[in-house]
């Protein structure tokens, strides 16, 4: 059971950039476009995103992403505690016994295991908060950019 809950968040947490640069201009769609007034500065974004889970997300406006990333953090936060807890629990004496030292490296090793996962989990965070920053008004810089298609040229023209 664990097992599959983790896949499925780690599956929304994946499909989640492909949620933020959906379409959102089809009839009866959701209007989630940014306020075109402000504009995230992207080392503002990767810096909240360092320091505060899921900081950079909430400094972006994109919430649901927020979300993830904190419930991302929390679960591998607990894990570590967890096998922390358990690892202190095994009385080991001067001269342990075989399955006290194998109980003993098992928790250490899933400890570990979640360690790398907090720590790709913030650098992933950093990651999407700074890149979300840059491309904040991108469609509305996409519409100054044009290209004509005639049959005899290729022009590119931009509007400032």
């Amino acid at each position: 059971m664990k097992k599959i809950l983790l896949t499925f968040a780690l599956l929304i947490f994946c499909l989640l950039p492909a949620y933020s640069l959906s379409d959102t201009t089809s009839p009866g769609a959701i209007n989630t476009t940014p306020h075109l007034s402000y504009t995230p500065s992207p080392s503002k974004s990767l810096l909240y995103s360092a320091f505060i889970p899921a900081g950079g997300q909430i400094y972006n406006k994109s919430y649901i992403k927020a979300m993830a990333f904190i419930y991302l953090d929390a679960l591998c936060i607990e894990k570590i505690v967890y096998y922390n807890k358990k690892m202190n629990s095994i009385p080991i004496f001067d001269e342990p016994t075989y399955t006290e030292e194998k109980k003993y490296e098992d928790y250490y090793e899933r400890r570990q295991k979640y360690y790398g996962w907090l720590v790709f989990s913030v650098l992933y965070s950093m990651m999407d908060a700074y890149v979300e920053a840059k491309l904040f008004n991108f469609e509305k810089e996409k519409q100054r950019i044009r290209m004509n298609f005639d049959q005899d040229y290729l022009g590119l023209s931009y509007t400032f």
